[in-house]
């Protein structure tokens, strides 16, 4: 019934869609001589800045290419950028489309729905080179609020659009965007999206190529899907296949993860790109085997500082996508020796050990300080506010078990 309900709507959209772009009257309005110009300046750099403006591109080339934008944007009317969606030069529809996000009346679902299939490849700088289709660059635009000019707000697609845009990526087969595999991937399981999305990662792997929408595909957790996950796990394991564990993790992974789990931890390198992917997909089983070997990874006789400093980390984000009783000590343990904590495994260990977590509170409690350092980045307000919020929680329970301390520690902090 919900695929019924979804084809026809799906069908009643399209109908929709296609009406309103429609070829218009024969006295259509033509591209003035001063927008043609500049639209001829745009075709012979043709390349398309993605960013708020030339820095760092190319030099003169790419300051005076965004130049023509910003002239196109302002001497162009909405009727001739809407023209010049259909220009034969790629780059020239991408700049007409961004234009377009400035016009509060333009309809940019169903420009984006009618250009579902414009595969033309474009070079992108910003700075640095891409090549992407005017298709997936349309999406971009109209979905991602930090390509405004100088701060001037563009139109975006809202929520409701973006949903039924995913739902329509999804569901058309004959959509070659790489705009699919991400609506794919950031979809939530649904039964009318299932087949689509097991033929999609079929056609990959039938290619050789790998992709990340294996592992939503996981996220339905059915049986006929383990030889896929498994094939793929046994050709060349990547960050996918491991995202994938992590979201099934199914007994018939495990042996072949933990080998390469300890494959990975042996390895001389400092840096393993798929370490961080292994330790997820292992933590997800939630059982003794998996602790046991988590653990390893401490291990202070066979590991560097650096690599069991590295290790922790990973330890710690998988612990935290999968927290489970069977890691409580593990949680402890990265508390006590490796000093990482966040604000839910804080208040996690809290109810389950309330005096053990007081002990260790008065033992950090004075250098939790060392975090709150000034800045403007976004990134260190971010963990500033988080150790803040830390030391708040910390503050009430150390004057749960002793107050004299507790307004000690507060007089501290004033």
């Amino acid at each position: 019934m919900e695929k019924l309900r979804f084809y026809l709507t799906f069908l009643l959209l399209c109908a929709i869609v296609s009406l309103a772009n429609a070829q218009p009257a024969p006295n259509q309005p033509k591209i003035s001589a001063q927008v043609d110009s500049i639209v001829k300046e745009i075709a012979e750099i043709n390349y398309f800045l993605m960013g708020n403006s030339a820095d760092g591109a190319d030099g003169n080339k790419a300051f005076t290419q965004f130049s023509n934008y910003r002239a196109l944007k302002y001497t162009a009317t909405k009727q001739e950028l809407l023209l010049l969606l259909n220009h034969p030069n790629g780059v020239v529809r991408c700049n007409a489309f961004r234009a377009l996000c400035f016009e509060d009346s333009a309809d940019l679902f169903s420009i984006i729905i009618d250009h579902l299939h414009d595969t033309a490849y474009i070079l992108e700088k910003a700075p640095w080179n891409y090549h992407k289709t005017v298709g997936d660059i349309f999406i971009e635009l109209a979905t991602q609020k930090h390509y405004a000019d100088y701060g001037w707000p563009s139109k975006v697609l809202d929520t409701a659009q973006i949903a039924l845009l995913d739902s329509i990526l999804i569901v058309s087969d004959d959509v070659l965007l790489y705009s699919r595999e991400e609506a794919i991937n950031r979809t939530a399981p649904r039964d009318v999206f299932y087949e689509k999305i097991r033929a999609f990662v079929q056609q990959y792997e039938l290619e050789n190529y790998e992709t990340d929408a294996i592992a939503t595909l996981a996220k339905y957790r059915k049986e006929q899907d383990i030889e896929i996950i498994l094939n793929a796990l046994l050709k060349e394991p990547t960050s996918h296949i491991y995202n994938a564990i992590s979201n099934f993790p199914h007994p018939k992974f495990f042996s072949i993860v933990e080998k390469n789990y300890k494959n990975d931890l042996s390895k001389q390198a400092y840096e393993d790109h798929h370490l961080n992917g292994i330790f997820k997909a292992l933590a997800a089983y939630k059982n003794k085997n998996a602790a046991d070997l988590l653990s390893i990874s401490l291990n202070k006789d066979e590991t560097s500082s650096d690599k069991r400093k590295r290790n922790a980390g990973y330890l710690f984000y998988a612990l935290r996508m999968h927290k489970h009783a069977v890691y409580d000590e593990l949680f402890w343990k990265l508390w006590e020796d490796e000093g990482l904590l966040s604000l839910d495994v804080f208040e996690y260990l809290s109810d389950k050990d309330p005096l053990k977590a007081y002990r260790l509170t008065k033992r950090d409690i004075f250098k939790s300080n060392k975090k709150f350092e000034s800045g403007k980045d976004q990134n260190l307000i971010r963990l500033r506010n988080e150790a803040l919020a830390i030391a708040s929680r910390q503050i009430d329970l150390i004057y749960k078990y002793n107050k004299k301390f507790g307004l000690e520690i507060i007089k501290y902090n004033l």
